[in-house]
């Protein structure tokens, strides 16, 4: 048997396992490292390779198309077709970068919105701590709101711009990080939200805007960040959530979609901005000691 292609996860392994196996190729999964190797027999290994090289240029070409933002028109007019397919390439991208944490906060939000179908009572113990009316401070309390929501679309919305953000930080960046921007950009959010505007917020949306505060300035981080997070992500989202901001600020959204947690939205972002610069600044500091260290 002879190695023709290598995963960083058993998931990816597996598609890459499929895909041979659909062109006639038999092929097997085996450990390295901490890794996954396809191993295909000897006789087949030429062909394999030709394939695996096809198609992991093919995947970075739509990607970097993405990541540039110059997914133009093509000198024979298949705009559509290349949309498709970079967009077919960017999907797959987000579903094969599921972590832990993107599953479980995802099935938390899930759970934790049947419960308040179910529980009476549950939504008010979730809530922000109310420390007006004599409450004890219970910690917890800080952060349980962002996990709570006001309807199934303002479930399913959060939902699906959580499986859009989180799987890029979670996947190039340390643990840490990923949790901070949960914990501290639901309690800065939730807490500006109650203090600022004397209510309670619901939803994970304060959290969200600070992942994508957080991505648009990981994007200057590095060359490599940059081709990592594709650009409809950052700074499209990005972008998008400061017009969602300044429409929630003249009061249009509370006709459309009810009261909405502009506070909570505004604070997530400058949250995740600030826990962003830090990398930035560190990183160009790296790069002057490095240049200078040159000379």
């Amino acid at each position: 048997m002879r190695r023709v292609a290598r995963a960083e996860d058993r998931e990816t392994a597996g598609k890459l396992r499929e895909f041979f196996l659909s062109q006639g190729i038999d092929a097997e999964i085996s450990p390295a490292g901490g890794a996954f190797e396809i191993l295909v027999d000897d006789a087949k290994a030429e062909e394999a390779l030709l394939m695996a090289k096809s198609l992991f240029e093919s995947a970075r070409e739509r990607r970097n198309q993405w990541a540039d933002g110059s997914a133009d028109a093509s000198p024979d007019g298949k705009l559509g077709e290349r949309i498709r397919g970079a967009a077919s390439a960017l999907l797959s991208d987000i579903v094969l970068s599921f972590r832990p944490v993107t599953w479980t906060v995802l099935a938390f939000i899930i759970i934790s919105y049947i419960l308040e179908l179910t529980v009476p009572g549950y939504l008010r113990s979730m809530g922000y701590p109310a420390l007006r009316r004599g409450e004890a401070l219970e910690v917890w309390r800080l952060v349980s709101p962002a996990f709570c929501h006001l309807g199934t679309l303002h479930l399913i919305s959060n939902a699906m711009c959580w499986c859009i953000l989180a799987p890029f930080i979670e996947k190039s960046r340390p643990l840490w990080v990923i949790l901070l921007l949960i914990l501290g950009g639901a309690a800065f959010s939730n807490t500006a939200q109650y203090y600022f505007d004397s209510a309670s917020g619901y939803g994970l949306s304060g959290v969200i805007f600070a992942l994508s505060g957080y991505l648009f300035l990981l994007r200057f981080h590095s060359e490599e960040m940059r081709r990592a997070i594709p650009y409809v992500v950052a700074d499209g989202i990005f972008f998008l959530g400061l017009i969602w901001i300044a429409l929630g600020y003249t009061g249009i959204l509370d006709f459309v979609a009810g009261p909405v947690g502009n506070t909570a939205h505004l604070s997530g972002l400058i949250f995740g901005l600030l826990c962003g610069i830090p990398e930035i600044i560190t990183r160009k500091r790296g790069e002057n000691t490095e240049g200078g260290a040159e000379e």
